[in-house]
């Protein structure tokens, strides 16, 4: 088990959520943060309340007491980019870090990452073996804004602290107006779409909400059609109580167009449950998440894209499931999530002392 440095401006319960995940898992957690932050009651490893003003100097003269701790893996953590950005200490420290044999520096971006200019970001980002984001939307962001190094590990890891749809009983009321008018419609999780000649076969016979961002030309109101009438954007950055009621209305969740990770279907897949939405997969993700798609339980397999939703649609136009039982994965989301973080650290602990090794040999 490794020694582990959470950095993180705020003491937030995503961060709380990731100390206590790791620890759970064995590693030695030792969190650093700001020196006016309250520490939890019951917090049983180390809080540094350390920095003041985040700054280059600062992070110079605290490096050798964080060093004291000998953390094997640097973990910075932004829960909310409004109150916590990237400044001159995360990189000072991560520069430092990177320089130490076998260290692995880990960055963990849980809130929307447009708007942040590339001065704040990217020196953090590029000094990073490993960056994770809570959505693929902001990962794809980090990818074509080039603010990642070539040897850069990533993936789509969502907090270790989820929501109950359940327990948030507020209700968006300009979202469910939309929903209303455009009722049966399908729930499209990301933002994957096919040409806009495509959707002709299941339109009008169905509307398609799409959970992603509206063209940047053509800024308008919630609810702005596309150039293709029937096919709706409900924005981006949709929280999980809003996600439950667009599925809770929805005929189902259509998944088979998306490139989506096995922790993403997992997350879904518990939104699924609790609003029993039946889901539209493909045979991929079927057989990468057993339990995700089980025909006529909750949901159906699309053999063939489109063309079998057309089919399905003329023959069960209300998406009815004949045997309809919406079953939790055994696998737990917060245990998956935390299995491929650990696996992320120790490939590049692997790959670095391996480097390292190659270094020290002498030459044939």
């Amino acid at each position: 088990m490794a020694k582990i440095a959470i950095l993180s401006q705020k003491i937030t319960p995503q961060v709380l959520g990731l100390a206590q995940a790791l620890q759970f898992h064995r590693h030695e957690i030792t969190l650093v943060t700001s020196y006016q932050e309250p520490v939890p009651d019951g917090t049983d490893y180390p809080v540094l309340t350390y920095f003041k003003t985040w700054s280059a100097w600062e992070a110079l003269r605290l490096f050798p007491k964080l060093l004291a701790q000998a953390p094997q893996v640097w973990h910075f953590v932004f829960s909310d980019m409004t109150e916590e950005r990237p400044s001159g200490a995360h990189f000072v420290l991560a520069q430092l870090a990177k320089a130490l044999p076998h260290r692995v520096v880990a960055s963990s971006f849980y809130d929307n990452l447009h708007g942040i200019s590339t001065s704040r970001m990217a020196p953090l980002t590029k000094s990073c073996d490993i960056v994770t984001t809570a959505s693929r939307e902001n990962l794809m962001y980090i990818k074509r804004r080039s603010w990642l190094n070539r040897c850069c590990e990533t993936e789509v890891l969502p907090p270790f602290i989820f929501p109950h749809p359940s327990e948030d009983n507020e209700v968006d009321q300009e979202l469910g107006s939309l929903l209303k008018s455009i009722s049966p419609y399908l729930v499209v999780p990301g933002e994957e779409l096919p040409a806009s000649g495509a959707w002709e076969m299941l339109l009008p016979e169905v509307n398609i909400l799409v959970c992603g961002s509206r063209p940047k030309s053509k800024i308008r109101p919630l609810g702005f059609e596309l150039s293709q009438p029937g096919v709706y954007f409900a924005g981006p950055h949709l929280s999980d109580s809003q996600m439950s009621q667009a599925l809770a209305g929805s005929l189902g969740l259509l998944t088979a167009l998306d490139d989506l990770s096995v922790i993403e279907l997992m997350h879904l897949h518990h939104l699924c449950q609790q609003t029993r939405t039946p889901v539209l997969a493909s045979p991929r993700q079927q057989e990468a998440l057993p339990g995700f798609c089980v025909p006529r339980r909750n949901g159906f397999v699309l053999e063939n894209g489109l063309h079998s939703l057309r089919y399905l649609l003329s023959v069960n136009s209300k998406l009815e499931l004949s045997q309809a039982q919406f079953e939790s994965i055994k696998t737990e989301l917060a245990d998956s999530a935390l299995n491929e973080l650990n696996r992320l650290y120790l490939k590049v602990q692997i790959a670095k002392s391996s480097s390292f090794d190659r270094a020290k040999s002498p030459l044939s």
